[in-house]
């Protein structure tokens, strides 16, 4: 099952704008001193754009993945994002595979 030509292009898409917001703020202020905030924020940014690339995922009526989902939002209340992930994505391969 090999991902369509548009799955690949929304792909490229969302790597290119996760990038692009990561390097922007960096190469446009590379010469100047940054506050310890302003670097904070800067090094935040590409979580924003992974909300966004999670956030339609929200609007699925599929019961699997609102399951996942409430898991995910449970568990990075007490746990790493690593840890959220990785969970995450082992929920939703064992509700995938078994219901």
């Amino acid at each position: 099952m090999l991902p369509s030509y548009l799955d690949m292009l929304a792909i490229i898409g969302m790597a290119s704008a996760t990038y692009f917001t990561r390097i922007c703020g960096f190469l446009w202020l590379r010469k100047h001193q940054l506050s310890p905030r302003a670097r904070a924020v800067l090094e935040s940014s590409p979580c924003c754009v992974m909300v966004s690339v999670v956030a339609p995922s929200f609007m699925t009526t599929d019961p699997k993945t609102l399951v996942a989902l409430l898991c995910a939002v449970g568990l990075s209340f007490k746990f790493s994002l690593g840890v959220t992930i990785v969970s995450s994505v082992v929920i939703m391969a064992l509700l995938q595979n078994f219901f």
